[in-house]
């Protein structure tokens, strides 16, 4: 029930990008090319109860509903609404990726421009933009 509803959502939400939905891969809904080369395609995957979205070489994430054991069309629904709006803050700019992979594979996503100066001391300033423009 999952993979339909998060697939009508994000071709109801992003009709102009270029998304496939015909993944040989039957968990997969949708994968969304890059628009610049420091990225590799946004993958989202149905996990059963959740969905995973995998961005690109930078982190993943989860989203479900952990309050609710069953998997209703209401509980779907929501799930489809938060990836979607995840999704629009990024594409948007207005959420960067990072990872360290030299610091225990740390990474994910965050809101832009809010590295702060521990973190960037520990890390490096290495969140990317979905345009590709360096975060700092």
């Amino acid at each position: 029930m999952l993979a339909p509803i998060v697939r009508s959502k994000l071709q109801e939400r992003f009709s102009g990008m270029a998304i496939s939905f015909d993944a040989e891969d039957a968990s997969v809904i949708a994968t969304i090319a890059p628009v610049h080369s420091s990225w590799e395609p946004i993958v989202v995957v149905d996990d059963g109860d959740e969905v995973t979205v995998f961005f690109g070489k930078f982190t993943h994430v989860h989203y479900g509903n952990h309050e609710s054991v069953e998997l209703t069309k209401s509980v779907a629904e929501s799930i489809a609404d938060d990836v979607a709006n995840e999704l629009s803050l990024v594409f948007a700019d207005q959420v960067e990726a990072f990872n360290c992979w030299g610091y225990f594979g740390v990474g994910g996503l965050r809101a832009y421009g809010s590295q702060g100066f521990l973190s960037k001391l520990v890390f490096g300033e290495n969140g990317r933009l979905w345009s590709g423009n360096p975060s700092h």
